[in-house]
């Protein structure tokens, strides 16, 4: 399963997961948000088959966004990705190794 992982530059704007959910939003891609208590939320962008976690700081940032995709990396979903990443200027690490269970 192919995932992603977005993380801010050291200097940069903070972002919170109300930031995000207005640029998906913005980007065409409207996600579904299930807070895990005061330091997470999963996300999912259904239409592109993908499911994240946002890690969330006690001052409410976001401190990373991993996305995991069902299935191998279709175009029109890394270019939302990426001009997510590009409108928040965060870097985008990606991880093509297959999980154990995978």
């Amino acid at each position: 399963m192919p995932e992603l992982l977005l993380i801010p530059p050291w200097n940069g704007s903070p972002r919170s997961l109300a930031d995000w959910v207005a640029l998906f939003e913005k980007l065409g891609q409207t996600p579904d948000v299930d807070k895990d208590g005061n330091f997470g939320a999963v996300i999912m962008l259904e239409p592109i088959g993908a499911e994240g976690y946002a890690e969330i700081e006690s001052n409410g940032r976001v401190s990373a966004l991993n996305l995991e995709f069902e299935q191998a990396l279709a175009e029109p979903a890394r270019a939302l990705v990426e001009a997510a990443a590009t409108e928040f200027g965060w870097e985008i690490i990606e991880d093509n190794e297959p999980d154990e269970g995978d």
